[in-house]
């Protein structure tokens, strides 16, 4: 009995011993996975802390990318990552960040692959200019579903099989990098270095690192965004501090007249602008324009209308051949749909006329012995035509003013401004006031419109610039008249000389 006993006690020690072997190759592997997974996520959190810096370094979208294709492919040990931006406006798909080798996902001809892998800087230069259409069925099925896994890539008709074996594909996995609804493009890893196929654990960490760097991506775009509204805002003030700089910070003083003029911009860029600047002869310059459209467009048209105007007004005594001359070196700077309306007026206090021509812009209104009347001269807006037409119809219109007369020069923005129920202030509201305030002088009475038109608009926000010029003679007694006629041109000699 003794011999069964020591047999069955060999066989289940023999058992225990295989058991034991095959638990220990067991526990071997466990510790193997353990330690790979002890790897990919020290790589992982290697790179989130890699995301997590260039999101507080404030990178841009660019180095950022580059960051998520280095960072996928060593985490994943990948031979190749590409990351493909999603346009779609465009409907293509853009590689903009590739690291080490991935194969091209459009067929290369043969002879210049190996070209490609010889120098990895042509086989991205290629990558980089690869544009796919939104019908690749590869992209568009990762930007519909979220990822896909390619275990066995040579099978696959969507991939193009090179001959070149570096850039052959084994085995790939696709995912879509998405931020809030926002789909920003598909991140591939190529290959695996140690020729196994990718599996669902590589999938899950890809799709990990896409949802990491989906979120930095978002939030470094957002940021850009902001970094570039605040230079371009600087930018804006900046332009807008020069522009105020251009306006006449006072008017001359013209003995026996008043004058007064204000811009009030409805954006930090204003398209109107006023000018008023010595001539010749003690003569006075005064300009009023309106240009099209808003912003820093405008703006630059306003700028290069009053240099090219003050440059020609100097040598030409004509207000109208001063517009002809500048609708002639403008029109062809402008765009179709830019205009500019101006009118340029020249004041000669000596014998109290005063010139003016009309390029499309507002008629000016004149207050003469308690009426308002309407001077009307005609002209079209400076860039339409450019200058058969436009010669033909501007005129110059003269005037002279009696005392007391009060001439004013206005934008559309102050007839066309809006209250909350749409009404506009009208041209009749304005000459309600002029009639009032004209006693109280040229300054008071800008001064009394722009506070009629606050009080109407309200709440209501403010489209269009404000610019207003008001031009009054003095009213003075018959016996006062003739002293000032022989004492005003020693006065313009000090305090308007010619520019």
């Amino acid at each position: 009995m003794s011999w069964i006993f020591a047999a069955i006690f060999l066989v289940a020690a023999a058992i225990l011993t295989l058991r034991l072997d095959a638990a220990g190759k067991r526990i071997m592997q466990i510790e193997k996975k353990l330690e790979r997974l002890r790897c990919e996520r020290k790589s992982l959190l290697t790179m989130m802390h890699d995301l997590g810096e260039a999101f507080n370094a404030d990178l841009t979208p660019s180095d950022l990318l580059r960051i998520v294709t280095a960072t996928a492919a060593e985490v994943l040990d990948a031979s190749g990552c590409a990351y493909y931006r999603w346009n779609p406006e465009a409907k293509t798909f853009s590689c903009v960040s590739v690291y080490k080798i991935f194969p091209p996902l459009h067929a290369i001809p043969p002879e210049t692959q190996p070209k490609m892998v010889a120098r990895i800087e042509h086989l991205h230069d290629i990558l980089l200019q690869e544009k796919l259409p939104a019908t690749n069925q590869l992209l568009s099925s990762v930007i519909e579903h979220g990822s896909i896994l390619i275990a066995d890539a040579g099978s696959d008709h969507r991939l193009p099989q090179h001959k070149e074996p570096l850039l052959r594909f084994r085995s790939l996995m696709l995912c879509r990098m998405s931020c809030q609804g926002q789909n920003y493009g598909v991140l591939a890893v190529a290959n695996k270095k140690d020729t196994t196929p990718f599996n669902r654990s590589d999938l899950e960490l890809l799709q990990d690192i896409a949802l990491q760097a989906a979120f930095s991506l978002h939030s470094a775009i957002l940021l850009n965004i902001i970094s570039e509204k605040r230079k371009l805002d600087q930018d804006v003030n900046l332009a807008g501090q020069i522009q105020r700089i251009l306006l006449p910070d006072t008017p001359p003083v013209i003995p026996g007249y008043h004058l007064a003029g204000e811009n009030i911009a409805a954006q930090r860029l204003s398209g109107d602008y006023y000018d008023f600047f010595c001539l010749p002869e003690g003569r006075v310059g005064l300009v009023i324009a309106d240009v099209s459209g808003k912003g820093v467009a405008a703006s630059l048209i306003m700028t290069m209308c009053r240099a090219v105007l003050r440059s020609h007004a100097i040598t030409q005594s004509s207000p109208a051949e001063v517009l002809r001359l500048v609708n002639r070196q403008l029109h062809p700077d402008m765009q179709k749909d830019m205009f500019v309306t101006i009118i340029y007026a020249v004041l000669d206090p000596l014998r109290h006329t005063l010139t003016l021509a009309r390029a499309g812009h507002e008629t000016p209104l004149l207050w003469r012995n308690g009426h308002v009347e309407t001077i009307k001269s005609p002209g079209m807006a400076i860039g339409i035509d450019s200058g058969e037409m436009f010669d033909l119809f501007i005129q110059d219109t003269t005037l002279t003013l009696i005392p007391g007369d009060m001439l004013l020069l206005y934008t559309d923005g102050v007839i066309e401004m809006q209250n909350s129920e749409q009404q506009e202030f009208g041209r009749d509201n304005l000459r309600q006031i002029i009639c009032t305030s004209a006693d109280s002088g040229a300054r008071q009475t800008i001064e009394n419109i722009i506070t009629h038109i606050g009080r109407f608009r309200g709440d209501a926000p403010a489209y269009d610039d404000i610019t207003l010029i008001a031009l009054q003679r003095d009213s003075l007694p018959l016996n006062s008249a003739k002293k000032l006629q022989t004492d005003t041109q020693a006065q313009l000699e000090t305090s308007c000389p010619a520019s």
